[in-house]
């Protein structure tokens, strides 16, 4: 009776999410469809009040652009309880406009605080701007990265009045593959087009920073920090000038992290690569050469 009982409560459950967004079961091969901000506030409404249940595991796909500006985190920061996106969020190639501009919560960012380990955010364009008047944490995709993030672009304007701004995640343990910032990115440290600071067995390959670093210290191209000596970086490169910090990384504590087949402008960034010093795996080259890079 008991197992019936559950059955029947999930049933419900996922007819009536199915009936909240534009179409879809949740399922890999038929995920839930995005097609308005009314379906993204559904999606940001789901996780409020049925964190880490309902809508775990599930698969979400972006049928079109939403340019009716998204101005709150789908995953809210929440004081009583650490809310994390768990799921499958396909943008098939489209793109979100984000006006997030709150001086009350310490994460911003379209995913905002968390995306769980196993969870993936894939084929997204985000344009607009994320300000973070209040803290700590400004980014285009999510402020904590603990699963996969694949072939995403921001072009959106980042800013954090404090610390910890960037194009795709502010922290990251998991992977970012084949992502691309083009916004300005504005803090005060630890600042990066892709992220601000890496940890524990973080990976981050194939990825191009071309926006503005506007940095006061410790600024990076592709990051503000290394903090783990397990951390992988591979074939990125960055072309854009960064105000204050290292044309790549702004600072590396942690020695022994792996960055191998990585490129900046020697032209325009008048800093050498990491912590301000020449690094192995990191070449300086001039804009023509770099073009070249970027166009194999």
């Amino acid at each position: 009776m008991k197992n019936l009982i559950f059955a029947l409560v999930m049933l419900i459950a996922t007819l009536t999410a199915s009936a909240q967004f534009s179409g879809g079961n949740g399922t890999q091969t038929a995920p839930y469809q995005i097609t308005s901000k009314a379906d993204m506030l559904t999606l940001r409404d789901s996780n409020l009040n049925r964190p880490n249940f309902m809508l775990q595991s599930k698969y979400f796909k972006l049928m079109n652009d939403i340019t009716d500006s998204i101005t709150e985190p789908i995953v809210a920061y929440n004081h009583s309880q650490l809310l994390r996106w768990k799921g499958h969020f396909d943008g098939d190639g489209h793109r979100i406009v984000l006006a997030i501009n709150n001086n009350s919560m310490y994460e911003c960012a379209l995913f905002g605080l968390n995306i769980d380990t196993g969870s993936v955010i894939e084929n997204l364009t985000v344009d607009g701007y994320v300000k973070n008047d209040s803290g700590y944490h400004a980014a285009g995709i999510v402020t904590m990265n603990s699963g996969l993030i694949s072939n995403c672009i921001n072009l959106a304007t980042i800013t954090s009045v404090t610390a910890y701004a960037a194009g795709i995640a502010c922290l990251s343990n998991g992977t970012i593959d084949r992502c691309m910032n083009a916004g300005t990115i504005d803090g005060i440290y630890f600042c990066g087009g892709i992220f601000s600071s890496i940890q524990l067995f973080a990976i981050i390959s194939n990825c191009v920073n071309t926006g503005l670093i506007k940095s006061q210290s410790n600024g990076g191209g592709i990051g503000g920090q290394i903090s783990s000596h397990n951390a992988i970086i591979t074939k990125c490169i960055t072309t854009n000038a960064v105000e204050v910090g290292s044309a790549f990384v702004g600072v590396m504590p942690a020695v022994n992290a792996t960055i191998t087949d990585c490129f900046y402008d020697i032209q325009m960034c008048k800093y050498k690569a990491v912590h301000n010093q020449d690094h192995p795996g990191v070449t300086g080259l001039p804009t023509h050469l770099l073009m070249e890079e970027l166009a194999k």
